[in-house]
């Protein structure tokens, strides 16, 4: 007889098919060099191709204009960037209750609110008077003239100022 084995199996687990992606980081770059740090942190989690898997796609999708990726991410950030949620209106509801309506003035008690009409006639107000007659100035004429020489232009215009 046989002796059975007292291993207990293991379930073989379900291929999932996978594509290598290589890339490089410059070593003597500020920002490669944090993304490094980043990805060295995130190994030793176990979280590195997940951490890369999230960016890749948050990118792309911001990118597109996209923010439901943003919002599955950091389902808390939703308040923040729509201000037609639910939080909004129930602040604005809350703000309405606090307030209280300011109460009118006595004399303006029975008065309708909004624009008035002038009850004063328009000939009531005196209209300005001008005194800018330029009787004592000398009149300038101008003509126009095609001459290139601004020389010439010149003389003629004060020969004709006289």
């Amino acid at each position: 007889m046989a002796k059975k084995s007292t291993k207990t199996k293991v379930p073989q687990k379900r291929y999932t098919a996978r594509q290598t992606r290589k890339f490089q980081l410059r070593r003597d770059h500020p920002v490669d060099a944090h993304v490094s740090e980043i990805l060295d942190f995130s190994r030793s989690k176990r979280r590195e191709v997940t951490v890369i898997r999230d960016g890749v796609r948050l990118l792309w999708a911001l990118e597109n204009n996209d923010l439901s990726v943003l919002f599955e991410m950091f389902p808390h950030l939703k308040d923040q960037f729509l201000p037609g949620g639910v939080n909004l209106i129930e602040q604005i509801r809350s703000m309405l209750l606090e307030t209280h309506p300011m109460p009118l003035e006595p004399e303006r008690v029975g008065q309708a609110v909004g624009l008035k009409a002038m009850t004063t006639p328009a000939s009531a107000f005196a209209l300005p008077v001008f005194d800018d007659d330029d009787e004592d100035l000398p009149t300038i004429i101008t003509t126009k003239g095609n001459s290139v020489n601004a020389a010439a232009n010149l003389v003629s215009v004060s020969l004709g100022m006289q």
